[in-house]
């Protein structure tokens, strides 16, 4: 990934607790999904699924952004996003 965002420790943990699956997030924490969006990466060049890279307290975890789910983030009704803690073993290089 070509940037890491930083992630508020109380959002990293939920992120965490979830890790492996979809989460979803309070208020705050859905802001905080929105902000981390604008900073991704495609994944792919014919696939709207965005990826990023997000640490607290020197923990890494990424994010991914459905691309299913790109017009629901980009019009501001999405409000769940995949948390993974490595990307090659979902075959994300």
């Amino acid at each position: 990934m070509d940037q890491i965002v930083k992630c508020p420790p109380e959002i990293f943990k939920e992120l965490e607790k979830g890790c492996g699956k979809k989460v979803t997030l309070d208020e705050e924490g859905n802001k905080f999904l929105y902000h981390a969006w604008t900073e991704g990466n495609f994944l792919g060049t014919n696939d709207l699924t965005v990826c990023v890279e997000v640490e607290s307290d020197n923990k890494k975890l990424f994010l991914i952004y459905d691309g299913s789910f790109f017009d629901g983030w980009s019009l501001g009704h999405s409000d769940s996003v995949l948390v993974l803690k490595d990307l090659k073993k979902y075959g994300i290089d």
